[in-house]
């Protein structure tokens, strides 16, 4: 045997090991596939289960077709572990150095820590359609400091004849009669929000 075919017995042995390929498919709870290793000429490669490994809190489904680094436990093709996955049809292009994101197939920037010390969180749009930033799984808008506020409106009545004067309130949502009372003076009340928390922005 000479170095020439030395190296390529190498070769094929560390190829065994750690491969390059792309996700077939893949789920929630960590199992997957990848595309099978084919040969020139030969057959079409069946796909190989594997793993998904990733850090510990944190969890991906990636799609179908997005690069894939697969060790094989002890070169076998049935014991792959997929030790990280990525692509460039996905996530951010134009992070600065020492910035990180966490992106999905859906929204490129879900959450970035930029190099500014600030981590920001963006919804994508889906057909048309903005998506939510929820928290807590709440489901009512977010008030942001400076917004109107409806306090609701006052009713005066002036005295009319025997009848005296009189104030009411009504709460905000509450629609004012109409029509009016004869002679009563409406008025509306407002405000705008303020002392909101200063670290927490929309």
């Amino acid at each position: 045997m000479d170095f020439g075919e030395l190296r390529q017995m190498f070769t094929d042995w560390a190829s065994r090991i750690v491969r390059f390929t792309q996700i077939a498919s893949a789920s929630s709870d960590g199992t997957a596939s990848v595309a099978g290793r084919a040969y020139a000429g030969g057959p079409a490669a069946p796909n190989l289960k594997a793993r998904l490994l990733f850090p510990f809190g944190i969890r991906s489904v990636p799609p179908s077709g997005v690069d894939a680094a697969v060790v094989h436990a002890a070169g076998a093709s049935a014991r792959g572990m997929i030790v990280g996955c990525d692509s460039k049809e996905y996530g951010p292009s134009d992070l600065s150095d020492g910035e990180t994101a966490i992106y999905s197939q859906a929204n490129p920037k879900a959450l970035v820590a930029d190099e500014d010390g600030n981590t920001e969180v963006t919804s994508a749009t889906v057909d048309g359609v903005p998506g939510d930033v929820v928290v807590n799984g709440g489901s009512k808008p977010v008030v942001l400091d400076g917004d109107s506020v409806d306090c609701g409106h006052l009713i005066f009545l002036p005295n009319v004849g025997l009848t005296a004067a009189s104030l009411s309130y009504l709460g905000p949502g509450v629609p004012v009669p109409s029509p009016a009372p004869v002679g009563a003076v409406v008025l509306a009340l407002s405000g705008k929000v303020s002392g909101s928390a200063p670290h927490f922005k929309a």
